[in-house]
């Protein structure tokens, strides 16, 4: 799916004036950029189309202001306390070359030898920060897991991640591992 969104300057502000872009499909925004803010306007639907298909807060958007192109991240999003509907979002504006800190999701693949052997998986670190320019960015680390077997784990040492990233983790954290469950311990107990 295409991450595009098109965004224009917004010229009012405040409760009423935002209630009248929304009831004219559009979505009241900020792109934040080393301090500053820039009050916006996207379009209601493309921004959910892009919700829906699963945004994480790691996926770069492209994003046209003004005949201006560049990529932002999804920094914040609001939402209606009772209807759940998005009001605003803040969006990152990503400076080429320029460090940033960043959430990155942490995603299991594959179906591990010890699991289909009666183990249980554990999940330990779902989301790992780290410090990163927008040129080495990643949406996702995918861990591949199918060769686990019952009591051995993956550490952050054992993932391939990017040489120009800066980890915010401190030691080698386990990243998932596979433990005995009670179905394992009672077949090691009548063999």
């Amino acid at each position: 799916m295409e991450k595009k969104l098109k965004a224009e300057k917004r010229n009012e502000f405040g409760k009423n004036a935002s209630g009248r872009y929304r009831r004219q499909g559009k979505l009241p925004a900020n792109i934040l950029e080393k301090g500053k803010s820039i009050p916006v306007l996207l379009n209601y639907n493309e921004f959910i189309k892009l919700l829906n298909h699963g945004l994480l807060p790691s996926m770069k958007i492209e994003v046209e202001l003004e005949g201006e192109t560049f990529y932002a991240l999804p920094k914040e999003i609001q939402r209606d306390p009772v209807t759940g509907q998005v009001v605003h979002v803040d969006l990152y504006k990503m400076t080429p070359g320029h460090k940033f800190h960043l959430n990155i999701p942490v995603e299991l693949v594959g179906v591990a030898k010890g699991v289909r052997a009666g183990g249980a998986l554990e999940h330990y670190v779902q989301i790992l920060k780290i410090r990163t320019t927008p040129e080495n960015l990643k949406e996702k680390i995918e861990v591949d897991i199918s060769n686990l077997d019952v009591g051995q784990n993956i550490r952050l040492s054992d993932l391939n991640l990017p040489k120009e990233w800066d980890i915010l983790a401190q030691g080698n954290p386990v990243i998932c591992k596979i433990s005995q469950s009670r179905a394992t311990v009672k077949a090691q107990e009548n063999a």
